[in-house]
């Protein structure tokens, strides 16, 4: 793992993984191996991504309704599936906002606020 890089620990689909947050990423994104590592269902997609630098690959597929966990958190999310090199599951934008996880760089964690009243 890349040291400048967050990441923190959660399950999906209630297996332990190390994930990394991005919040200037649009989507999550799950890499393929990780897909039939868990028993994922994929649904096809025909649309293709890039990123900064690489040329564009074709976007595996979706998976729907994906359950993630962080701590007291559960929810679900749609994930795009991809051919990733370096990370199995990059959690998006709008996943913080979703889990209203707040980053915290400079302390190396998060906060997940909760708006129970």
């Amino acid at each position: 793992m890349v040291e400048d890089l967050m990441y923190i620990q959660t399950s999906v689909n209630e297996q332990p993984i190390n994930v990394m947050l991005d919040s200037g990423v649009t989507h999550t994104f799950v890499s393929n191996q990780l897909v039939k590592d868990l028993g994922l269902r994929l649904s096809s997609n025909h649309n293709f991504m890039k990123a900064v630098n690489p040329k564009a690959q074709k976007i595996v597929g979706i998976s729907y309704d994906v359950l993630i966990m962080l701590d007291q958190w559960r929810g679900n999310q749609d994930v795009l599936v991809v051919n990733l090199d370096d990370y199995d599951i990059i959690l998006s934008l709008d996943f913080l906002r979703k889990a209203k996880i707040v980053l915290m760089p400079y302390l190396n964690g998060v906060i997940i606020a909760s708006l129970k009243f």
